[in-house]
């Protein structure tokens, strides 16, 4: 197979995304708000509460399914909007 220069950053940028997006869930795992920052702030999920749901919604397989209903289940604003998007999903 022949890479050239390009593709190989494509390959190394994937990489990143995908280390960064597990970091990020384990974080979610242990501490919700502060991995959906981490997550926020590395650019790996938008900072509306629909990209947060869709990404809580279609991001499941390393992510608790407790902890997801903990975090909807919060009284904060942000997570709030989360959830009724989450739901209306």
């Amino acid at each position: 197979m022949n890479f050239e220069l390009s593709d190989t950053a494509t390959l190394e940028q994937h990489r990143a995304y995908k280390i960064e997006l597990q970091k990020g869930g384990s974080l979610f795992n242990r501490k919700p708000f502060k991995g959906i920052e981490f997550l926020i702030n590395t650019k790996n999920v938008g900072n509306s509460s629909k990209e947060v749901a869709a990404f809580l919604k279609n991001n499941t397989a390393g992510l608790s399914e407790i902890v997801i209903g903990d975090y909807l289940g919060e009284k904060e604003e942000f997570a709030l909007r989360v959830m009724h998007t989450y739901v209306a999903f």
